[in-house]
This record gives structure tokens, sequence and C-alpha cells, in this order.
């Protein structure tokens, strides 16, 4: 069926063994941190940035990201924050000026929709580095059979697809 499609296509897996840097976006359904957390716990990467820009009651949306992280067993020394980008492009585009140098690896965490585009713009933005890149989807709560019956799953579904459009045009 073409709408159960429409939504598996938004998700990718590309997982790793072992990464060097775990990048959690921030945004989507507050599952990407604890996604990160329980993968940080099996030896997954040494180093974690949370990237996203934004304030939320007086606090960077990454502050609240990463204390909530050091809650969740993350250690406060491994986190570093990546607090001036507004959209996941800016968050690509920061976070690879951030992270300089080559000849490591990035794991990318963000909600199952949102796989594909972030993956797609931080490819482009470690372009022409020695990077490997991987992503990963936290669980985001969409039934990918039949989102189109549920209002707040077609919400997300087709608003992720209309970015994905203008981030083809524009990016």
């Amino acid at each position: 069926m073409v709408l159960k499609q429409l939504g598996k296509r938004l998700w990718i897996e590309l997982p790793t063994a072992q990464p060097d840097i775990m990048v959690v976006l921030a945004g989507g359904k507050g599952n990407r941190v604890d996604y990160a957390a329980s993968l940080y716990k099996k030896g997954a990467a040494s180093r974690v940035v949370m990237s996203g820009g934004g304030v939320y009651y007086g606090t960077y949306k990454t502050q609240v990201m990463a204390n909530y992280a050091v809650k969740k067993g993350i250690p406060v020394e491994v986190i570093s924050q990546e607090r001036m980008s507004l959209s996941t492009y800016e968050d690509a585009i920061n976070t690879a000026e951030m992270l300089k140098g080559n000849n490591f690896s990035i794991l990318l965490i963000t909600d199952r929709y949102h796989t594909r585009r972030s993956y797609r713009v931080f490819k482009k933005a470690f372009r022409g580095r020695n990077i490997t890149l991987n992503v990963m989807g936290a669980p985001d709560g969409i039934d990918y059979d039949q989102w189109w019956h549920h209002h707040e799953m077609m919400q997300d579904v087709l608003t992720e697809w209309a970015k994905t459009v203008v981030y083809w045009i524009k990016y």
C-alpha cells in the first residue's frame, strides 16, 4: 500500500558497532535522550553531543537534554553541547564545525521519522571529510503500518515529508 510505504520511506537504520561519537538531536517526542542513554550503557560511544538550539524556560534545550542524560547514566564529562542551531540543517552545519578533524565515526540519534532527512543533511555537512556516519531512530510512537488512521501520527509523517521536500530543494 502506498500510504504504508510513504511512512516507512522516512525511516532508515544504519547502525554501527562502535561509533566514536553519538550526536543526539533536540526535538521530537522526547525519546531521543532515553534511546541514546540505553545505547551508551551498552558501550555505543565514548562521547555524546547534544545538538539543538533554543531556550526552554530560560535553559538551553541541550542543557535540559544533558541534565536528563546524566540522570539516565551518561557521565557529564563525556557530554558536549551544540546550542546555536534552530533547524536540522543548522544542527548538521554547526555540529560539523564543532567536531574538527577526520577519521572518526558518528552515530546520529533522532526520531525514526526524522532519520532519512537528518542523515542526508549531516552527510552533506561532513562531505569531504573521512567520517563514517550512521543513524538510528528512537522509538517515536508511530505505527508505520497504519499511521494515516491517527491524527498525530499523520501530522508527524506529513510534516516530515513537507520538510523533506523543502530540504531537497533548498539544501
